[in-house]
């Protein structure tokens, strides 16, 4: 019987488009280190992964293409409580984040500034919807940063 390191390795490879061990643990909301401890069975010991961790992780990778079923066996639920769980996920609202922005956008130049500094800090290696996902988490502070800028001018 393979450990719940090892299946949970597997689904994260299976992950279409491509997960990255750096790019899950950021979807979860937990450093690299953090994450990949559930993936190392010389580390982690236990039969089965925690359940509020399987639920964060069923619905990262739901959004990989990945059963979240597959997610909870690993946490040993059984089906109907597996189904209890999806049903619980796919229900939840999606969240929105409002932002307030009393700025005048920058020029051209300080926007091409703006927009390299945010391409800079990402792995160019990811799939397109993993760019886009980390541009559209950082967009907001590259705005605020690029609006100080135009503030000091």
């Amino acid at each position: 019987m393979l450990s719940p390191c090892k299946k949970l390795k597997l689904l994260r490879k299976a992950a279409d488009p491509p997960i990255t061990i750096r790019a899950l643990a950021e979807a979860l909301g937990m450093p690299p280190s953090s994450y990949a401890f559930y993936e190392d069975m010389n580390r982690f010991k236990k039969n089965y992964l925690p359940i509020e961790l399987s639920r964060k992780l069923a619905t990262v990778l739901m959004r990989h293409n990945i059963d979240p079923a597959d997610v909870f066996i690993l946490a040993g639920l059984t089906t109907y409580e597996a189904e209890t769980e999806i049903s619980a996920i796919k229900n939840q609202p999606v969240p929105i984040q409002f932002v307030q922005m009393n700025i005048a956008l920058p020029d051209e130049t300080l926007l091409t500034d703006m927009f390299e500094n945010l391409l800079s800090s990402i792995d160019m290696k990811n799939s397109k919807k993993e760019i886009a996902h980390l541009l559209a988490k950082r967009l907001p502070d590259g705005l605020s940063k690029a609006a100080n800028k135009v503030s000091k001018l």
